[in-house]
């Protein structure tokens, strides 16, 4: 049986496919006698746009808001949709028996891989591989001692929970910053200077807002 490895992009695969004797290529993932080896391209996966969970929600509307599904849910980027489509065969495999998270340590991380761990429905166990560095002898190292996953819901959970409520406050906030652009731009007065200030201030207002949020959280 063979374990899969997932890197969070294809730099670090071939890296860490080096070290562990991984040479044989193929179209998104490298194999060897013991590991298969794949890789995303950053996120593949993302929240649910509003129009997503209904497509009457792909207008603005005030009354519309606020929004809050009942159930957040994630969708593959288009742009990488094939890769993703690779790993989730390379995870249905019948001689993959376990997976190795090797994104990078920290939570971002960790979302982009329990992100697609849920896209493709996995329930295989899955070990953790959390190294500060990328030379041979650390991969040798975070190899010989690899986490437990379930060791790191703590910290997936509290990065869900920060993604999931900034996606909603994002979506709620475009809705209203595009509905108070559109007013302006409808005034016989936008060619005067204050309207044109107006519009700057609600841009910088939405910016500040996100980086409150950020640093709240």
């Amino acid at each position: 049986m063979k374990k899969l490895i997932i890197t969070e992009k294809p730099s670090v695969a071939r890296d860490i496919a080096k070290v562990l004797n991984i040479r044989m290529r193929k179209d998104g993932y490298m194999e060897g006698e013991d590991y298969v080896i794949t890789w995303a391209v950053g996120h593949l996966v993302t929240l649910y746009e509003p129009q997503d969970y209904d497509a009457s929600l792909k207008r603005w509307s005030y009354q519309s808001l606020p929004i809050i599904p009942e159930s957040i849910k994630i969708k593959p980027y288009p742009q990488t949709k094939k890769q993703l489509s690779i790993i989730q065969k390379l995870c249905d495999r019948k001689d993959v028996d376990s997976l190795i998270c090797a994104t990078d340590s920290g939570r971002e991380g960790e979302l982009i891989f329990r992100y697609i761990y849920d896209y493709v429905q996995s329930t295989k166990p899955f070990s953790r591989l959390w190294i500060s560095s990328m030379t041979d002898e650390a991969i040798k190292e975070g190899f010989e001692h690899l986490k437990d996953g379930k060791e790191y819901n703590r910290c997936i959970y509290r990065q869900n929970v920060d993604q999931n409520l900034i996606g909603l406050l994002g979506l709620m906030q475009h809705a209203l910053t595009q509905r108070l652009i559109i007013r302006c731009l409808a005034l016989d007065e936008y060619r005067h200077r204050r309207w044109r200030l107006l519009l700057i201030d609600i841009m910088k207002l939405r910016t500040l807002n996100r980086e409150i949020i950020m640093k709240w959280l």
